[in-house]
């Protein structure tokens, strides 16, 4: 009997994050429609509900965004689909196309904030210092984030492009996590006795209270993708999104991180960019120094730097203009004999 059981006996599957439906965006919204209830919606989901938004961008400043719908639980459970639902609040304006889940191996990197220590004169007042691991460490509150996905995406873009993937669940609000909720704010109200005017301990404070006295707890995840990922630029999103540097350990636990959790009420404004952050991307972009041979070769400045013109600025067309005299059709000559070399397909139209 004993033999019959053990064979019969099939261990559970552990829960995890699983990828529910995904849509991606034809087009973005515009910034008057864009409100702070776009990721406040994210509340209005059942818990253990995430909504992570994949943004793009190329080093020509084009992006593209995916939006994914997410539920924690075991592989065998049916998770109902809220995406079209959550997509007007997240993209006003914005046409959806879904399309089927695809199963894609998560390598991205982790970004986290610092956490920020108290000072040696807001510690408990008790006659022997605090030891190191019984320091209280604070969290930089989510309401304080500059939350600049423009600023972010412009530092991808001129890094040679990549990706930003945001996430947002709708945690569940258990007694261990209110417990670490209610210790932290503990830790701050004795440290508010020592120094009631540091701004960092007043606005901890109001935070621990937001989270345990909002409707709904949200959790937060930032990564990104890119081919020479460094500590550099893992500081500089995270300066953007945080307003902090980034933690050296780039791996979310398990558990819900403190450093990332915030009341519904007290969250970032938006998940997408909007029309004119992207349109801001394309003309802020740097120019490539280095040689490509699908460029238009202008010439060489005084300098001895040789000016060129990219696919993506050819696409745009041009108008060249100028006195009699000074190289105008000279330019066009060399425009068109680089195609011909190239290989490329041409046609000449003179008017005269």
């Amino acid at each position: 009997m004993a033999l019959s059981v053990e064979q019969n006996f099939e261990l559970e599957s552990a829960e995890c994050w699983h990828e529910v439906n995904r849509g991606v965006l034809l087009g973005l919204p515009e910034a008057e429609h864009v409100k702070r209830i776009s990721i406040e919606a994210i509340a209005a989901l059942p818990s253990r509900t995430a909504v992570t938004s994949e943004i793009s961008v190329s080093a020509d400043g084009i992006v593209t965004v995916l939006l994914k719908q997410l539920g924690f639980g075991h592989e065998k459970d049916e998770f109902q689909p809220f995406l079209p639902l959550i997509a007007p609040s997240i993209a006003p304006g914005v046409r959806f196309l879904f399309s089927e889940r695809e199963q894609v191996e998560d390598t991205n990197t982790s970004i986290l904030p610092e956490w920020r220590s108290l000072s040696e004169g807001i510690k408990s007042p008790r006659p022997s210092a605090k030891a190191a691991s019984e320091r209280t460490m604070l969290p930089k509150p989510p309401a304080t984030w500059p939350w600049d996905i423009s600023c972010a995406l412009a530092t991808l873009a001129a890094s040679g492009g990549g990706r930003l993937v945001i996430t947002v669940s709708n945690v569940d609000r258990d007694a261990r996590l209110v417990r670490e909720i209610s210790r932290m704010y503990d830790s701050l109200l004795v440290g508010s006795y020592s120094s009631p005017d540091y701004d960092a301990v007043l606005s901890g404070q109001l935070n621990c209270k937001g989270m345990l006295e909002d409707p709904a707890l949200l959790g937060f995840k930032v990564s990104i993708s890119h081919e020479s990922e460094n500590q550099a630029l893992q500081n500089l999103i995270a300066m953007s999104l945080f307003g902090t540097l980034a933690a050296h350990n780039g791996v979310v636990a398990k558990d819900i991180d403190l450093r990332l959790l915030a009341g519904s009420r007290r969250v970032p404004g938006r998940m997408v960019p909007t029309q004119e952050e992207a349109s801001a991307l394309q003309v802020s972009t740097p120019m490539k120094t280095n040689s490509d041979a699908n460029q238009w070769c202008l010439g060489r400045s005084s300098s001895g730097i040789d000016v060129a013109l990219a696919n993506s600025d050819r696409c745009r067309h041009l108008y060249v203009i100028g006195a009699t005299g000074t190289g105008k059709s000279t330019l066009l000559k060399s425009l068109v004999r680089q195609d011909i070399v190239a290989g490329e397909g041409i046609i000449v139209i003179d008017p005269h």
